[in-house]
């Protein structure tokens, strides 16, 4: 198994930071490597020129679904993904509502530079209400315990 997890990506992404929180929780050794933002050599890592992107020995991979469950398998330590059906569709749940209307309405729908509220999108409400609905019953998203939903939500 190699050393290591190689992360390329900024600091503040959101999604470079679930990939991060993967690690950290997996208590992982892991570099983050900066890009050369929307460059050839960023090409070469990802095709779209979006982040993060891991390297773990001879495997890259791109999108942060598919780096955080290899993250998540590979690693040693608790899974962060429920043994139930049930439990993990609610988990891809709400890890799709986080890449679908979380991240475009509250993070890049609000946010600008130095992280001032430029605007506040339509739904907003309904999406916070949401997320205080679902964490009536306990701290986490899924099953009473932390997973890959969490993970992404929390940034």
């Amino acid at each position: 198994m190699p050393d290591k997890v190689t992360l390329y990506g900024f600091a503040p992404s959101t999604f470079v930071r679930t990939a991060r929180l993967v690690c950290e929780e997996k208590e992982a050794e892991y570099e983050l490597k900066p890009l050369e933002f929307k460059q050839a050599s960023h090409a070469e890592l990802h095709p779209f020129m979006r982040m993060p992107i891991m390297e773990f020995g001879e495997i890259r991979l791109y999108e942060t679904l598919a780096i955080t469950m290899f993250l998540d398998e590979e690693l040693k330590g608790e899974s962060l993904q429920p043994t139930s059906l049930p439990d993990r569709a609610k988990m891809f749940q709400w890890i799709s509502a986080a890449n679908h209307y979380y991240y475009h309405d509250l993070v890049s729908g609000v946010l600008a530079d130095d992280n001032l509220i430029v605007s506040r999108p339509d739904g907003l409400e309904t999406h916070l209400q949401a997320i205080e609905y679902a964490l009536t019953e306990g701290d986490f998203f899924v099953a009473a315990k932390l997973t890959l939903a969490d993970l992404f939500l929390a940034p």
